[in-house]
């Protein structure tokens, strides 16, 4: 790269809504013996599964993975019969039935369920993405023309431009609130959709 040039770093930002909620789930069972832990397991796993389907969480949009068994110890680390457990994580579509659908699980699968934490998931529209990536380069160019006036030089021809560094959607800090109803609303509120370009100007 010539040394006369200036390199500038773009920002764009577009505000965007998250359009799907990922629970992330844990099944666990315990028995006296491994063929045992594992049947439970199979039965957690069925009935959580049949929750799913009546809640309208597509296949597609579930993943079953972590499978494990093995011997569980007490505390002093005496065996306490075996442990068998995997990781489920289910993608819903419907956000407005979250929490109903929260309660649903519990209620079939009983105390070997978990509920590791939950993600909203944000599906940017092409426009959205095509916003934010006018912006940065906007930004880009601004900051170079700032810089070159800075510097009492002429800003040539764009000689490079690339994007990267950006990321996913970034959530915003604000209060959830709660609706009206019997269980309370778990809402996406607004995310960020961050595009990141960086720009090289020739100077004269």
């Amino acid at each position: 790269m010539s040394e006369r040039a200036i390199e500038t770093r773009g920002v764009g930002r577009v505000t965007v809504t998250a359009s799907r909620l990922r629970l992330a789930l844990g099944v666990e069972a315990r028995a006296d013996g491994a063929a045992g832990a594992l049947q439970a397991l199979w039965r957690d796993l069925s009935a959580l599964q049949r929750v799913l389907d009546e809640q309208g969480v597509a296949p597609a949009d579930r993943q079953t993975s972590s499978l494990s068994l093995d011997e569980a110890r007490r505390n002093d680390g005496a065996p306490d019969g075996y442990r068998a457990s995997c990781q489920v994580a289910a993608t819903l579509a419907d956000t407005d039935r979250a929490a109903a659908c929260i309660d649903a699980v519990i209620g079939a699968v009983g105390d070997g369920i978990r509920l590791h934490h939950t993600a909203w998931v944000t599906d940017p529209t092409p426009a959205a993405v095509a916003e934010a990536r006018a912006a940065a380069v906007a930004d880009a160019v601004d900051q170079a023309a700032q810089l070159a006036r800075a510097a009492g030089v002429r800003l040539g021809p764009l000689r490079l431009l690339r994007e990267g560094g950006g990321g996913p959607p970034e959530p915003w800090a604000r209060p959830l609130a709660m609706r009206a109803a019997a269980l309370p609303a778990i809402e996406a509120g607004e995310s960020t959709l961050v595009v990141v370009v960086q720009a090289v100007h020739d100077i004269d």
